[in-house]
């Protein structure tokens, strides 16, 4: 039985709705989990292959990055970003998400080399998205991001400027593993990544409906196919990050 790591938003839904069609239950297990907590489990040896945080390679290097498969944007991805009631200059606290390193160092990244402040960073719990007001700001993540859109006067998007900044998509995860996988589990794998991307309409009519348009996110918002582009940007975000 091979043991499957994957994210519980809704962005992942594309990727897992062939699983169960593919798959039968005594072929594979699927654990449902924050990219933190997943990160662990899979350093722990609880997990085969996994959608993790781009962040996890950079203290494993030798880990293996399986495509074409992946969650990244190339320019708003609309679920990555700070919630402020200020202009971004005038935040003077700002809460970090502590469901993603990879969006919590790239956050940390821009602040510091694109928009040059240096607000007081916090440490999250579950909750947290309450503390914004005045001139305390979030960074927010996943699907609690798509239920605050245009609940607040600023939204400052992590994917598009890393977009402005660089030119490039940023790619928060992918599917890592580190034992070699069957090939015939693999060709089942991606194949059962397909089917949802290919299936659109039928994987959003078994979501229950969200504020945010959930066809935009899915086609607009989130890209799932990985590029030479894709693997120039990762190898940019590890080299910028390693000293945070």
């Amino acid at each position: 039985m091979y043991r499957i790591g994957t994210v519980g938003f809704l962005n992942t839904r594309p990727l897992m709705y062939g699983f169960t069609k593919v798959f039968s239950k005594h072929e594979i297990h699927i654990q449902f989990d924050t990219p933190s907590n997943l990160s662990k489990s899979f350093n722990d040896g609880h997990l085969d292959i996994a959608l993790m945080p781009i962040v996890y390679k950079l203290n494993h290097p030798n880990i293996k990055l399986l495509p074409p498969y992946c969650i990244a944007s190339t320019n708003h991805v609309a679920s990555v970003g700070i919630f402020s009631e200020c202009p971004l200059k005038e935040i003077e606290t700002l809460y970090l998400d502590y469901r993603s390193n990879t969006s919590v160092l790239l956050c940390k990244f821009l602040l510091k080399s694109f928009w040059k402040i240096n607000p007081i960073l916090m440490n999250s719990i579950e909750g947290f998205e309450l503390k914004i007001k005045n001139k305390v700001a979030a960074l927010v993540i996943g699907d609690s991001a798509l239920e605050l859109f245009n609940k607040h006067p600023y939204y400052f998007d992590l994917a598009s400027t890393w977009f402005l900044m660089t030119g490039l998509p940023f790619v928060f995860a992918g599917w890592f593993y580190e034992k070699e996988l069957d090939p015939i589990f693999v060709e089942k794998f991606l194949y059962a990544n397909s089917i949802g991307l290919n299936n659109l309409a039928e994987v959003i009519s078994n979501i229950p409906p969200i504020s945010y348009n959930l066809m935009t996110y899915f086609t607009e918002n989130i890209e799932y196919k990985i590029t030479s582009d894709h693997f120039k940007s990762i190898g940019l975000f590890l080299k910028n990050v390693s000293n945070f």
